[in-house]
């Protein structure tokens, strides 16, 4: 006879919501962007947005809002927009830390600086760095000197753009204002890579080149974002630094005077 009595138990399902499920875990895989070369036209008011890919980076040309001042100045809509993502050594050589963009504005003949609206997807490379460094990533305008003159005085990245950083979707938005360039006049890429010459050394890059009218972007990281600034993490100190040793009780201090009269510590 079983000393300990037993009974079937039915299982049930818990009464209770599983919270694990609202919160999956979403793999990032993270690696610099693949370079390439997107066109499209602006989109009408209808359309509100076309999506591009440059290289492996998804970029979605949007219709910026035009008042009746950038309608006198002639800022309008560009009516077509290239948009280029450059090599990772190009980004390097100019000093830029995340991926640089070249951006230019195409129209049927040349004409003043037009309105381009732009949403990029960093989801691709939001985890190459860490500290927050998604949260904290924004649009900087790069002069055309950084990437022919780089190191010289005044070619580092300059001034920020309004940028709106939506961490949730992974995407930058921003307007900006480039030169309107005559189709029939504009190169297939922005930016264009020097043919190699008989002194260029032996696996050197070719030096990358800004064709007229293009603007130059850098996908950089401001000091703070949603995620906080890392720059004021504490670090926590070493284990038992700052704290005070306790005082030795009456055995222990017995004890050590035995060791010094017998001579045995």
């Amino acid at each position: 006879m079983d000393p300990v009595p037993t009974r079937q138990v039915t299982g049930k399902a818990p009464d209770r919501t599983d919270e694990t499920a609202k919160r999956a875990w979403k793999s990032h895989r993270s690696g610099w962007p693949r370079p390439g070369t997107a066109e499209g036209d602006t989109p009408s008011r209808a359309a509100k947005s076309r999506p591009l890919q440059a290289g492996s980076v998804p970029v979605t040309l949007t219709r910026p809002g035009t008042g009746p001042r950038d309608t006198k100045r002639g800022q309008e809509s560009a009516e077509r927009v290239q948009v280029q993502v450059l090599p990772r050594s190009t980004s390097k050589a100019a000093g830029v830390e995340g991926p640089l963009l070249a951006v230019r504005g195409l129209a049927s003949e040349a004409a003043g600086k037009r309105k381009v609206g732009l949403k990029l997807d960093y989801s691709g490379f939001r985890g190459h760095y860490g500290g927050g460094w998604a949260s904290r990533l924004h649009l900087r305008r790069v002069p055309a000197c950084a990437l022919t003159t780089p190191g010289e005085r005044g070619c580092a990245p300059g001034q920020a753009l309004k940028t709106a950083n939506d961490p949730d979707t992974s995407t930058l938005s921003a307007t900006l204002r480039v030169p309107a360039v005559a189709r029939e006049d504009a190169a297939p890429d922005p930016v264009a890579a020097e043919p190699p010459t008989a002194r260029s050394a032996a696996g050197t890059p070719s030096r990358m080149t800004p064709e007229k009218g293009t603007v130059l972007l850098a996908v950089s990281a401001d000091t703070s974002g949603s995620a906080g600034d890392p720059t004021s993490w504490a670090q926590a100190p070493p284990f038992g630094e700052g704290l005070a040793r306790p005082r030795a009780g009456a055995a222990q201090r017995r004890s050590s005077l035995r060791c010094q009269w017998r001579a045995l510590c």
